[in-house]
């Protein structure tokens, strides 16, 4: 960030300024994306290769630009297409200017690249292909209930909001400033319209004429590359009196690291996503039961599995994969509703459940009267065993 801010901006206290802002994250829309990840995940490590690219498209370095971009597509396809399509154009711009032979090689063998990368989810649905361009209402209508971020229709107004106010700061410096300089600005108005078409491509075909590949690809987080260097231009957008601060000329540069470094440790701390007696929780489990045992948790309590590694009947998580299985998608909502209707202190409910979807563990809160025998509790849950347990099933107390 600091590098691109110092490229787009060429002061370095603006740089540091701009970093701050990036220290916690901002949703992106409805994109259910924000500007930082809290977990380290291929898509994390591609967005932040993609801050690279953008530097490296703004230094005119094209080969460098696409050795990173395939490093991204064989990393995480998505964030790939996503940057492919806002900067390939402006990579032929630069090519108009430098040797064509040389970089049409690289252009075509990131193509070739991005190809082959993207038709691996397909290689083993070869004769399915007509799933990804056709969709069943069923379908569709698990994905509005799980997966709604993938709909820009669906958004609500806060997420219509946030994308706004966080694309507003761009768009006023391109336009209303001279803060951008010469092809920068070009480049700059180019992706912001790219954008702008790939969200009108993305909602007539999430909800005119639906097809599961664009549901798929997600099309909504290409605004998170437009919002980074908004975020960056915020602070060019502060009066000039600001930066012209003896202090923060000198001593604020090491002020700003600094409050970067604190920021960063707290942000870092308070990203616990498991709190220490639902970890125990999984932990007992674990060390006490036979692999083969299933759980009954709540279906929107999250994790279980990390560090039980148990099967559990469900989470609401797990709805993610929807986008992938149309079978996967009907069988979540089916537990989905099921689950929803079951009280864990009512026993005739847990027995028919039971008969449904075996399981041999309940696990839930400890204000919660379960109808079974309690064999484990921690100061906030508690494990319960059922009355019939699973054929290989085996607790160990």
């Amino acid at each position: 960030i600091y590098l691109l801010g110092n490229e787009l901006m060429s002061n370095k206290l603006k740089s540091l300024l701009s970093c701050l802002l990036f220290i916690y994250p901002l949703p992106i829309g409805g994109s259910a994306t924000t500007t930082v990840d809290k977990l380290l995940l291929p898509r994390t490590i591609t967005m932040m290769m993609s801050v690279y690219c953008l530097y490296f498209i703004f230094k005119k370095k094209v080969a460098i630009t696409l050795i990173t971009l395939g490093i991204i597509f064989l990393i995480h396809p998505l964030t790939g297409v996503i940057l492919l399509v806002l900067i390939l154009p402006v990579l032929f711009s630069i090519w108009g200017l430098r040797s064509k032979k040389k970089n049409m090689l690289f252009i075509g063998l990131i193509c070739l690249l991005a190809g082959g990368v993207l038709l691996i989810p397909l290689k083993n649905n070869l004769n399915h292909l007509s799933t990804y361009f056709s969709s069943s209402n069923d379908w569709l209508e698990v994905l509005h209930v799980r997966n709604a971020y993938a709909f820009p229709l669906l958004w609500n107004y806060r997420g219509w909001l946030n994308l706004v106010v966080l694309v507003l700061p761009i768009t006023y410096a391109l336009y209303m400033t001279n803060n951008i300089k010469n092809y920068r600005r070009s480049y700059i108005a180019y992706i912001l319209l790219a954008s702008s078409l790939v969200l009108i491509f993305q909602i007539f075909f999430t909800a005119v004429y639906p097809i599961p590949l664009v549901i798929l690809l997600q099309l909504g987080r290409i605004w998170i590359i437009p919002i980074y260097l908004s975020l960056i231009y915020i602070i060019s957008i502060l009066p000039e009196c600001v930066f012209n601060n003896q202090y923060l000329r000198n001593d604020g540069k090491v002020f700003i690291i600094i409050l970067l470094l604190i920021l960063a440790v707290i942000r870092k701390s308070s990203y616990r996503l498991q709190d220490e007696d639902w970890i125990n929780i999984q932990s007992w489990v674990k060390e006490h039961t036979h692999s083969s045992c299933t759980v009954f948790v709540s279906f929107y309590s999250q994790g279980f599995r990390v560090y039980s590694d148990r099967s559990t009947l469900g989470e609401y998580k797990d709805g993610t994969i929807s986008f992938y299985s149309s079978v996967f998608a009907q069988e979540w909502n089916r537990r989905r509703l099921l689950l929803s209707t079951i009280s864990m202190t009512d026993k005739e409910d847990l027995n028919n459940l039971q008969d449904i979807y075996p399981y041999s563990l309940v696990i839930s809160k400890n204000d919660l009267l379960v109808p079974f025998n309690v064999i484990y509790k921690n100061p906030s849950y508690s494990v319960f065993q059922t009355e019939k347990i699973q054929k290989n099933c085996k607790i160990y107390i």
